[in-house]
């Protein structure tokens, strides 16, 4: 059976919120503080921790502490998805209808949004350069990786060494595949002869 519409944009909406929650914790509460969140908690909800916030909460706050807060690393593009975003959620939360069109809009607008990558370069925020990582939180968590929720925690996560191949121009001679001997010539280098280059 086809999925609908409405259940895409659910599943969007759920994905929007798993990514978005961290980061945007991590920001806020750099900001302004271990207990920013419960000034976007929704009226009757009994969320006693940000990560228990809604979609809309978290929009909310990214809108309302935009200048301070996600300006300098979203920009304008970003500002958009979010308002855009906060009027789509507005939709589907008052059970509007979604057009194959709109639907296509929402997700891509999620996408975009948590795929940009400049949601987390923040001094708050920590990147990490390692082959190997192991994730375990209190609680399991949902782990998000270039905008997907791809596990839940605990996890742990190892890099495969040459496991992309890559094609390129023969005149290319700056890369190289860790198992071989750096090329000081483009000639040096293998290329499989069924590759056209």
């Amino acid at each position: 059976m086809a999925t609908s519409n409405r259940d895409r944009v659910n599943k969007g909406m759920d994905l929007l919120r798993d990514g978005l929650a961290v980061p945007v914790s991590a920001l806020m509460q750099g900001r302004l503080g271990s207990n920013w969140w419960e000034v976007y908690r929704p009226v009757g909800n009994q969320a006693t921790s940000p990560s228990e916030l809604d979609v809309q909460a978290l929009l909310k706050a990214m809108r309302d502490n935009w200048r301070d807060v996600f300006d300098a690393s979203l920009g304008n593009s970003g500002r958009n998805l979010v308002f855009e975003l906060l009027d789509q959620r507005n939709k589907w939360a008052h059970q509007n209808a979604f057009s194959v069109d709109d639907t296509e809009r929402t997700l891509d607008s999620i996408a975009r949004l948590l795929r940009d990558g400049t949601l987390v370069e923040h001094d708050h925020v920590q990147h990490l350069v390692t082959r190997s990582l192991e994730l375990s939180t209190d609680q399991p968590q949902p782990v998000n990786l270039d905008g997907e929720i791809a596990a839940t925690s605990p996890v742990r996560f190892s890099v495969q060494r040459n496991a992309v191949e890559v094609v390129v121009p023969a005149h290319v001679s700056h890369l190289r595949h860790d198992t071989l001997p750096r090329a000081t010539d483009a000639r040096d280098l293998p290329v499989r002869k069924r590759d056209p280059i």
